[in-house]
């Protein structure tokens, strides 16, 4: 016959043979060894990790004659013909094309006489999950009581799609995904057989695009050898599969580096224009960040394997250019782009916004620099409340004003009996201070607002009703109890703002104020039959809606 490919050509023979499942085949041999074995099996796992291989050389060592220690022979006649897919008594089945209530009926029809010259009879169902359902419902009694004589091997990418009546009947081996230095092992043995050179770099970028598919790796590989001249390279490899090649990646990393986003820009389009992909060059420029994180991490790296395909001596000057934080910063990045690449057409867009933000890690600063310098500069007494609600410092935290010499501060912490008692509440105040908490109530609003907008808006419509002894009283317009309990959880952190703007430590009590006029109380029904709160109210005109009280019909 004409030319065979690799994937073909080297396709295991032994349990031995299939690379990366050395728990399977073991189990597989012992069975036999031990006459231990079942009547149906399910063999699940990705695209060409040996599921269909596993099953051919399975069959063989049921039905050999000559198997010794639970493997195939290879040479006899039934091994000659399983192997190459003429056997009457071993069926391969496609379900993808055989999917039918029909071709399943033909399956039970034929498993009622015995095989014609090996012990057993053995049907391979590739592809199993793409049967019909009534196909699995007609297959289910067979499957579960099959004459002694018949066994079943089915293999499938996703055993999640078959029913759990089938799965339950069946032993379940799970196919890992092959290790990418197996591959590369497997790679080199097939290179050597066919007289071909490559290097390990060419080789283990090739077990990378595979994806733990040993045939992919296989039928790459074939490729190369066709399009390479001498040996095979990892230059070779990336022209012919259009990657991105760690140079690019690193010179657009260095280019984040000094801050120069054109360039970078620059040298993405030029990647794009010789025919890399969005995706792919995204990919590598997030495992390029990994391995500069792992270096500038390190001490000593050469145990950890690198993803980018830059040679480990070319990352040592790159590295320590910038704090490690920020390549773990730049890789989150670039995997955030990688994932909002998942939306068709915005690959190159979230790609780009990327770019222009890794272009400030100049200005990177380690969170924990950041910390300590906050330590230094806090306080000594941290409070319980979080500062920063904003980026830029509140002016109304800044030290209130000296107060007049006519309205001396008493003590902040000292009883009512130490003092002389205010005037009562109903009174007019004192001549207006800066400590005069009635007289600077709505600049004490304000700076809350600013600080904390949620709870501003509780207190747009309230009155201060007089201090009493370092207790002052709030009186809040509306019914609004959610607001109250709210004014009342954030009760220390409010005290705090009020006491950076009279300049004085007071405690602070809530209560509705029952005697504020209807025209300020548009959430009292009695006055505005149809209004609630004013938080449902102002939602009411942003979004022009109307309120659905119980029992109304939408």
């Amino acid at each position: 016959m004409g030319y065979l490919v690799l994937a073909r050509k080297y396709r295991p023979q032994t349990f031995g043979d299939v690379v990366g499942q050395e728990e399977v085949g073991r189990t597989l041999k012992r069975s036999i060894e031990r006459d231990r074995v079942a009547h149906a099996y399910l063999f699940c796992g990705p695209r060409g990790v040996g599921k269909t291989s596993m099953a051919r050389i399975f069959a063989k060592a049921l039905n050999c004659p000559e198997v010794r220690d639970g493997e195939p022979c290879n040479t006899c006649d039934v091994c000659e013909d399983i192997a190459q897919g003429r056997d009457v008594d071993v069926l391969e089945i496609d379900g993808a094309s055989n999917r039918g209530i029909d071709e399943v009926r033909g399956i039970r029809e034929g498993a009622k006489f015995l095989p014609a010259r090996a012990k057993h009879k053995i049907y391979i169902i590739d592809e199993v999950h793409m049967l019909t359902g009534p196909a699995f419902n007609a297959l289910l009694k067979t499957l579960e009581e099959p004459p002694a004589h018949v066994l079943f091997l089915f293999a499938t990418t996703h055993p999640q799609a078959l029913p759990g009546t089938v799965r339950s009947r069946c032993q379940r081996f799970d196919f890992r995904p092959i290790g990418q230095p197996q591959i590369v092992e497997r790679l080199k043995q097939i290179c050597g057989a066919e007289g071909v050179e490559a290097d390990d770099d060419a080789l283990g970028l090739i077990a990378d695009r595979a994806e733990g598919g040993m045939r992919d790796a296989q039928s790459l590989l074939d490729q190369m050898i066709a399009y390479a001249d001498d040996a095979i390279t990892r230059d070779a490899v990336e022209a012919m599969l259009g990657l991105p090649t760690g140079r690019q990646a690193l010179a657009i990393v260095e280019a984040l580096a000094d801050g120069d986003a054109g360039a970078a820009l620059a040298r993405v389009d030029a990647g794009i224009t010789g025919g890399t992909t969005v995706e792919d060059l995204t990919e590598l420029l997030e495992r390029l960040a990994r391995d500069l994180l792992i270096v500038a991490s390190v001490d000593d790296a050469s145990a950890v394997p690198l993803l980018s395909g830059v040679d480990r001596t070319h990352l040592d000057a790159p590295a320590a250019r910038l704090p490690a934080d920020a390549f773990g910063y730049l890789a989150k990045l670039f995997g955030n782009a990688r994932v909002a690449m998942r939306e068709p057409g915005s690959s190159r867009v979230a790609l780009e916004i990327a770019l222009l933000r890794a272009a400030r890690l100049r200005d990177y600063v380690p969170l924990d620099d950041v910390v300590a310098a906050l330590r230094g500069a806090a306080p000594a007494a941290p409070t319980e409340t979080a500062p920063a609600e904003s980026a830029s410092p509140a002016p109304q935290r800044q030290p209130a004003p000296r107060p007049r010499a006519e309205a001396p501060a008493s003590p902040p912490s000292a009883p009512p009996v130490a003092t002389p008692s205010p005037p009562p509440t109903t009174s007019t105040p004192a001549a207006p201070s800066v400590q005069d908490p009635v007289a600077e109530w709505e600049r004490v609003v304000t700076a809350i607002a600013a600080r904390r907008p949620s709870l501003g808006s509780f207190l747009a419509r309230s009155r201060c009703a007089g201090l009493d002894g370092g207790r002052l009283t709030v009186l809040v317009a509306g019914k609004n109890r959610y607001g109250l309990d709210r004014l009342d959880e954030n009760r220390q952190g409010l005290q705090e703002i009020v006491a950076s703007v009279i300049g004085r430590k007071v405690t602070l009590a809530f209560a509705p104020d029952t005697e504020a006029p209807a025209a300020a109380r548009p959430d009292d029904r009695a006055a505005r039959p149809g209004d609630v709160d004013a938080g449902v109210t102002r939602v009411k005109e942003i979004f022009d809606g109307r309120e659905i009280r119980p029992g109304d019909r939408r």
